[in-house]
């Protein structure tokens, strides 16, 4: 996914302050578990609904700015915007999710 949308942003097709939200979300994650793997007994970090709905949200949006860049129909650019925003929201709701997660999880 992250690949995507830097091949994405690197041609124009997606924002980059997109591509910076969704990968530092993920870098963010990386790191705390790595974190947590270096100085805690924690081995278990199970994946969030959120997480989930954030992946399928950033798919779609990504299907739709590749399809309205290679079909310039102005309804579909305009759902592209729509969903740009709608990944960003869901890229950092499920980044406070996973931050509230890791800090309210009883430590091992």
């Amino acid at each position: 996914m992250s690949g995507s949308y830097v091949a994405m942003a690197l041609v124009g097709v997606a924002p980059r302050w997109l591509v910076v939200l969704i990968l530092g979300r993920d870098v963010l994650i990386l790191t705390v578990a790595a974190v947590a793997l270096l100085f805690t007994s924690r081995r278990e970090f199970r994946p969030s609904v959120w997480g989930k709905l954030s992946t399928v949200v950033q798919v779609i949006t990504g299907v739709t700015l590749l399809t309205a860049a290679g079909c310039p129909w102005p309804p579909l650019g305009r759902v592209a915007g729509w969903l740009i925003w709608v990944a960003a929201v869901a890229t950092v709701w499920s980044g406070f999710d996973y931050a509230r997660q890791t800090i309210t999880r009883p430590r091992n």
